[in-house]
């Protein structure tokens, strides 16, 4: 089973993505449970998560007319290898850092404009 997922399952929150986040992350939350029990019946799992692709989707967003973004022919060579390799999930090199820099970014945010959860009160 191959379940396409975004980059953004994998970072803070973000405005005016918060419907299409949350639901991307919700079901990579429970693909991740289930997936212990597929495999325990024989069901290999894989997630890609997938920066932007060029699709029909988002031809209507001129913003995204110029951004950097995957060719469907470049996502389907990485299907392709996930399938051979069995791999768990495939993600961009880049994600891993973008993931560190953007929890660090929130965190002295929050911090620098007095937002503070409980660790702070001990």
């Amino acid at each position: 089973m191959i379940s396409m997922s975004t980059i953004n399952a994998c970072l803070p929150p973000m405005p005016h993505f918060s419907a299409y986040q949350a639901s991307k992350s919700a079901f990579d939350a429970w693909l991740r449970s289930a997936a212990e029990e597929l495999e325990g019946v024989g069901v290999a799992v894989t997630t890609m998560y997938l920066p932007l692709v060029r699709t029909p989707m988002i031809e209507p967003t001129k913003a995204y007319g110029k951004a950097l973004a995957m060719s469907v022919d470049q996502v389907a060579v990485r299907v392709g290898r996930a399938i051979y390799k069995r791999q768990t999930f495939v993600r961009p090199w880049w994600l891993s850092p973008l993931q560190y820099i953007t929890l660090h970014r929130r965190n002295l945010r929050d911090y620098s404009a007095g937002r503070r959860g409980n660790d702070a009160d001990r």
